[in-house]
Order: structure tokens, then C-alpha cells, then sequence
């Protein structure tokens, strides 16, 4: 009976901290698009009710600048980028001399100006997504080299030695063990990466090239003193920045399900 007790009060604790974190972020969100709404009168900041407005008016166009702005640039820059990335970060897991020569290059890759690569990149690949995605490119190759090198050096000299002990060639110890501990890295370098990929191909989009995504409406609306649709667009940027990172913990949580961080949650 005791037992019974004891899960039930556990439950009822668990459903308290759930609803708690729930609960508290709305209420604050309520109560700044109150304030927001009937306080702040800021001529760059209209009020929530103007940007919904917005949204609402201009809905097949910010629906199409997202399109473009994620799936066309964002998204083939960050599979391109990330994946070299890892296939980098392997390389240099595997070959010390290789890890020395160009991980130095990854930490200080965090310095690269957006702003200074987006002409350049226009200048070799065109006006077209191309040119957008190639930024992109740069900005998630590092970060995912970097963060999958330290995921795959930081599996355990003991385990390593038990599994070569068993007669496991290189492949094998790789999938059984430098791999599984590297997922946790692997998935921060995908989840910085995200961010970057949406924030890179919204940046490019200010400069000279393609017309309907988010960056150009953006910068286009912003000469034109259109503040509630600059929100609108800014807002459904960030979005599809939200929702792309949310889509890569839900992946993180079903692959990575048994490590500590999880264990120690539930």
C-alpha cells in the first residue's frame, strides 16, 4: 500500500513540475504581449494585434519567403555543411596529424564575419540560392567537425582496449563504440548548426540574388518603413528556426534515449 502511495505521490509531483513549466513561460508571454500591446508606443514596434494583422494579410508571401529561405538555402547548405562536417570530423578523429592541422582552424572558424562572406560567395556562385547556401555551408562546417571530433575522442581508452582484445577491427569499434558516444556531440554540433543555417541564409538574402525569402522581404519592408510586416517576417524567421531545432531534439531523444542526461530525468 505504501508503494502505491509512494508512486502516486510521485505522479502527482511529476505532473506538478510539468504543468509548472508550462504554465509559468505562458503566463510570462501573456503578460509581455499585454504590456507590448498597451504600454510600448514605439513606431518600429507596433503592437502584436498590427504584426497578427500582418500575418494575416500577407500570408502567401511570408509562407513563400519561408519556403525558399529554409528549404531551398537553409536546409541544402546544412546538409552539405553538416555532413562534410562529420565526414571531416571522422577524418581527424582517425589521423592525429590531420586533427592537429585543422581543428585550430574550427575554433577560430566562430570569428568568420556574415556579413563579409555573402558578396564573396555571390561573386563565385552566383545571385541564385547557390550563393545563399554556400554561406551556409561555411558556417555549419566547423562547428559540426569540431563537435563531432570531440564526441568521437572521448570514448573510453578501456573500451577501446576490451573491444581490440576481442579481435574488433577498426570498423567494428567504430560502430559499437566511438560512434554511440559521439551521438550526444553529434547532435549539439546538429542542433548550433540549425540555428546557424537559418540565421546564415536570412543574412545572405540581404545582399543582391534571390527576391522571396524572408532576408530580402525583410530588409525590402525595413526601407520601406512597413514595421508591422518587418515583425511579421522576422517572427515567422525565427519560427522556422524554433521549429527546426525542435524537430532535431525529438530526433536526439528517440537516438540517444539511454544516455545519463535522460536516465537522470526520468
Amino acid at each position: 500500500m505504501s508503494n502505491r502511495r509512494h508512486a502516486l505521490a510521485s505522479r502527482l509531483f511529476a505532473l506538478q513540475g510539468t504543468g509548472a513549466a508550462v504554465v509559468a513561460p505562458l503566463c510570462v508571454a501573456v503578460v509581455v504581449l499585454l504590456l507590448w500591446q498597451y504600454t510600448l508606443r514605439v513606431p518600429q514596434v507596433p503592437p502584436p494585434t498590427s504584426i497578427g494583422a500582418a500575418l494575416r494579410d500577407n500570408w502567401d508571401t511570408i509562407v513563400t519567403g519561408a519556403r525558399v529561405t529554409f528549404w531551398e538555402e537553409a536546409f541544402r547548405g546544412y546538409l552539405l555543411g553538416c555532413g562534410l562536417g562529420f565526414v571531416g570530423g571522422i577524418a581527424c578523429a582517425r589521423f592525429d596529424w590531420l586533427r592537429r592541422g585543422l581543428v585550430p582552424y574550427a575554433v577560430v572558424s566562430n570569428a568568420i564575419p556574415i556579413i563579409g562572406l555573402a558578396p564573396i560567395m555571390i561573386f563565385w556562385f552566383g545571385l541564385e540560392w547557390p550563393s545563399k547556401a554556400a554561406v551556409v555551408v561555411v558556417l555549419t562546417f566547423f562547428p559540426m567537425l569540431l563537435n563531432t571530433v570531440t564526441g568521437l575522442t572521448s570514448a573510453s581508452p578501456l573500451s577501446h582496449e576490451l573491444l581490440t582484445s576481442y579481435a574488433a577491427d577498426g570498423w567494428t569499434v567504430f560502430r559499437k563504440l566511438q560512434l554511440p558516444c559521439a551521438l550526444p556531440m553529434i547532435f549539439n554540433g546538429l542542433k548550433i548548426c540549425s540555428a546557424l543555417s537559418v540565421i546564415g541564409a536570412v543574412i545572405a538574402e540581404y545582399f543582391p540574388g534571390q527576391i522571396d525569402g524572408l532576408g530580402f522581404q525583410l530588409q525590402n519592408q525595413a526601407s520601406s518603413g512597413v514595421w508591422d510586416q518587418v515583425w511579421a517576417y522576422a517572427l515567422v524567421a525565427c519560427a522556422v528556426g524554433i521549429l527546426f531545432y525542435s524537430a532535431l531534439l525529438l530526433l536526439e531523444r528517440r537516438l540517444t534515449f539511454w544516455h545519463v542526461s535522460y536516465r537522470t530525468r526520468s
